[in-house]
């Protein structure tokens, strides 16, 4: 599917068997060398950014394509696990694809995390990602769609690729009554659905 075709929004969900990733997801999270390695490895362009969200900084990074060339911008929701090298790592992939990737970390903002939610030591980052409000994530969307769609290579089309705890958070964003028009295409890469009562909504 070619984003910058897409014309409506599209709902795209690839469902993968949460029992198979539930095995090997948590022991590939505890051992992020090989994400490491590739993100360190890789030529791409990458920076941190810092926005404001009301009296909140919100950070996230962006990783820039070789080439330069208007299109969709895709955001890329991270797992439960937090701000992770293997998010990132998935926003590098995409951004060889030839679109600029911004990856946010949405526990920043919520909590004192330094430059990413990987330096958290207190606490597990699933059960501070699990407590985080949807309106407070569909808000620190939106903010960051409104950056997205002022930088000088978006076409004004937004796409999102939801990771685990990032995918839910997709879909419920979609489903829910603060989703930007610009939105164009969401990639839900397993979790739960939107609630019932919201499901009207998807076209």
């Amino acid at each position: 599917m070619i984003l910058s075709n897409v014309r409506v929004k599209l709902i795209c969900c690839l469902f993968i068997s949460t029992h198979v990733l539930g095995s090997i997801g948590a022991a590939a999270q505890e051992d992020q060398q090989w994400a490491t390695h590739k993100v360190n490895e890789s030529p791409l362009r990458h920076e941190w950014v810092t926005i404001r969200n009301g009296d909140r900084e919100l950070k996230a990074i962006i990783v820039y394509p070789e080439k330069r060339r208007d299109g969709p911008i895709v955001l890329i929701g991270h797992e439960v696990f937090g701000m992770t090298d293997s998010t990132i790592n998935t926003a590098m992939q995409i951004a060889q694809m030839g679109y600029v990737t911004i990856a946010p970390d949405f526990l920043s903002g919520h909590v004192s995390i330094g430059d990413g939610s990987s330096s958290i030591k207190k606490r597990s980052h699933s059960d501070l990602s699990a407590e985080l409000d949807d309106a407070a994530v569909d808000s620190d969307c939106n903010s960051w769609i409104h950056y997205a769609n002022k930088m000088p290579q978006s076409n004004g089309k937004i796409a999102i690729v939801g990771l685990s705890w990032g995918g839910g958070a997709a879909f419920r964003y979609a489903a829910g009554p603060h989703v930007d028009p610009s939105l164009k295409a969401i990639f839900v890469f397993y979790d739960v659905g939107p609630p019932r009562h919201n499901t009207g909504n998807l076209s």
